[in-house]
């Protein structure tokens, strides 16, 4: 077995790295009474974790913070197949919220 496939069959078991029992809304709260973040961090964390969920039609509550399922359902998409403006789509920032999450 190469390294690729070893990687592709991981990708296949995302359990064991990105899988989190959170979902956009708790995320969501989380950000907005966080103390370490400043007020224009509060706010923009959750409009960006709201926008996301918005192009996804789906609620915050269905959204997992699942990185793998994000790529496949986000992120190998267009800025216009949402009807984003590139601009307005590559600032959404995920990857703070994200991040803060995954590494505590």
């Amino acid at each position: 077995m190469n390294a690729i496939s070893q990687t592709m069959a991981a990708l296949r078991q995302p359990e064991i790295i990105t899988r989190l029992d959170l979902s956009f809304a708790g995320l969501i709260t989380t950000a907005e009474t966080d103390e370490t973040l400043t007020k224009d961090q509060q706010r923009i964390w959750s409009s960006d974790l709201r926008t996301a969920a918005t192009m996804l039609g789906m609620s915050p509550e269905a959204v997992p913070c699942d990185v793998i399922w994000l790529n496949q359902h986000l992120f190998r998409k267009t800025c216009t197949d949402f009807g984003k403006s590139y601009d307005r789509f590559r600032n959404i920032g995920l990857a703070p919220p994200l991040r803060t999450v995954l590494h505590g």
